[in-house]
């Protein structure tokens, strides 16, 4: 129960309201609905925290056993005899929202003979608790899901008040404006809205949400070449499967856009390059990370970043720093700075955004400003992705561009950079003290190999992977260009290459849920 207790207890009026629900009509009959959107990940099923928001059923339901099914049951019972009359936390718009869900679509696994006591009293609160506390949810995914699973509720359940029509045009306008950095909650933006519309279109409603087209075409941007999205601004790559899934039932046919909320994607041949060509938003979950990329060959990543780390508070901070993210950073300083709220009060001004195709293949170039008032130094990067994406060419340069930044320069130090190459947990780097290469494993059995130009030396250091619903981080590693800018112009050009004798195709037989042995990834 220890999950469940540190969960936020709501305000005084969501408690009122809860009990209060309690006393509106309660459902004759459970309908059956459209279910299976909320897949999770086995591979943490029996790990994940239990919490009041029932992530740890979409797990469960995951595995899909016996053992699991018992697990859940009992979860779910015990969640309803403690707090299924309205009392104790839990009780907040957002949280009974994903909790609704969650239980309408795997209630079936979890509950196979409805044995769970006051199963149709306690999802009818839910429903009656939503319709009063919707319009009051904090503004963005709080509210969305609030009325998504409200809307949901009312049809999924006989003989309840019904305002889908109030609260369907409401969740209209709100999905139409809602905007967001990070792809993991875009993609849960999606599926609210595709579960919404499928239980209005399953109960004879017309429904349509304009906002699920142009989402569609802002995660096909943030997907990589292996399905799964891109880890920035507080979010992780994706439950496995659910961004298929989701754009599946969106029916969408377009090809991926080459930019959308501030990201550019890079793609060709078997390699996509994902980067981050805007400020940090203004948001609590932000992170500095402005021109860092991403790098993924087939169905394997290779170059990433430490990932979201509000899960585990010793490395929230941590994770939302540049030195964080597979881009430069100078020693000790983001590229934006985060003030004592823990949002960005200076934030770094990307600009010259340029993008061609040339025969060479796909260029990018970006710079932004983060240092010039603390340093007088700008940052510029150039990326070059081959056409047949077997290589991708950069190059970082620190420059003092106007007076005013060559003197606040020349005031200070030379300050030390280190250019940043975070590697996936199972990629397994190779790398002999004093050369100017190293070289990346991967379980594909591809080899790609990292080489640099310019007044700066390589090493391998330790890094870690953090991904939604992991406990601990997973230990992995990271390349790192270090030197001193010691000029007015400092530029290292370096390449992520495949080796000749990497094939042009190669058939991935690893499978992902059979983690490599901490022997294969041990650097050499």
């Amino acid at each position: 129960m220890a999950g469940w207790l540190a969960a936020h207890l709501g305000s005084r009026k969501d408690r009122i309201e809860a009990q209060r629900a309690g006393d509106a009509p309660v459902a004759t009959a459970l309908r059956q609905m459209p279910q299976g959107r909320w897949t999770g990940d086995p591979a943490l099923g029996r790990t994940a925290p239990e919490s009041h928001d029932f992530a740890w059923l979409d797990h469960l339901a995951a595995i899909g056993d016996e053992a699991a099914g018992r697990l859940a049951h009992r979860r779910l019972t015990d969640w309803a005899a403690q707090f299924g009359r309205g009392i104790g936390p839990g009780w907040t718009a957002e949280a009974a929202a994903w909790r609704l869900l969650r239980w309408l679509d795997h209630g079936g696994f979890a509950d196979p003979r409805q044995t769970v006591p006051d199963t149709l009293a306690i999802l009818s609160r839910h429903v009656a608790f939503l319709h009063r506390r919707w319009e009051s949810a904090p503004e963005g995914m709080p509210r969305i899901a609030a009325l998504a699973a409200s809307i949901t509720g009312t049809l999924a359940l006989k003989g309840l008040p019904n305002r889908v029509g109030i609260e369907a045009d409401a969740l209209a306008k709100l999905s139409d404006s809602a905007r967001t950095r990070n792809p993991e909650e875009l993609l849960d933006l999606l599926v609210l809205l595709l579960t919404a519309d499928a239980a209005l279109r399953h109960a004879g409603h017309e429904a349509h949400f304009p906002a699920i087209g142009r989402i569609v075409g802002e995660l096909r941007c943030l997907a990589h070449s292996d399905g799964r999205l891109a880890r920035f601004h507080g979010g992780g790559a994706g439950i496995p499967g659910r961004l298929d899934s989701a754009l599946a039932e969106a029916r969408s046919r377009h090809p991926a856009p080459h930019q959308a909320l501030g990201f550019h994607r890079l793609h060709a041949g078997r390699s996509s390059v994902i980067v981050d060509t805007a400020p940090p938003p203004a948001t609590a979950l932000a992170h500095a990370s402005s021109l860092a990329f991403e790098l993924t060959s087939g169905r394997r990543s290779i170059v990433t970043s430490c990932g979201p780390g509000q899960d585990l508070p010793e490395w929230a901070r941590a994770c939302r720093a540049t030195a964080s993210h597979s881009t430069l950073a100078l020693e000790g300083h983001s590229s934006s700075r985060l003030g004592p709220a823990e949002m960005f009060t200076e934030t770094a001004k990307v600009h010259g955004i340029h993008r061609q195709t040339l025969p060479e293949g796909t260029h990018l170039q970006a710079s932004h400003d983060g240092w010039s008032v603390s340093h007088g130094l700008s940052h510029t990067r150039d990326l070059l992705l081959s056409p047949d994406g077997r290589r991708l060419v950069g190059q970082d340069m620190l420059a003092a561009h106007s007076m005013a930044e060559r003197r606040r320069f020349f005031r200070l130090n030379a300050p030390r950079f280190h250019i940043h190459f975070h590697l996936h947990p199972d990629v397994r780097p190779i790398h002999h003290p004093g050369a100017d290469s190293a070289a990346l494993h991967l379980r594909s059995g591809e080899v790609w190999t990292l080489t640099f130009e310019g007044p700066a030396h390589l090493e391998l250091r330790p890094s870690s992977h953090l991904e939604r619903g992991l406990t601990t981080p997973r230990p992995s590693h990271q390349v790192v260009l270090s030197g001193i800018a010691a000029e007015t112009s400092t530029q290292i050009g370096w390449t992520l290459a495949k080796t000749q004798d990497t094939p042009l195709a190669i058939r991935d037989l690893a499978r992902d849920e059979d983690p490599a042995s901490p022997d294969d990834l041990e650097p050499t």
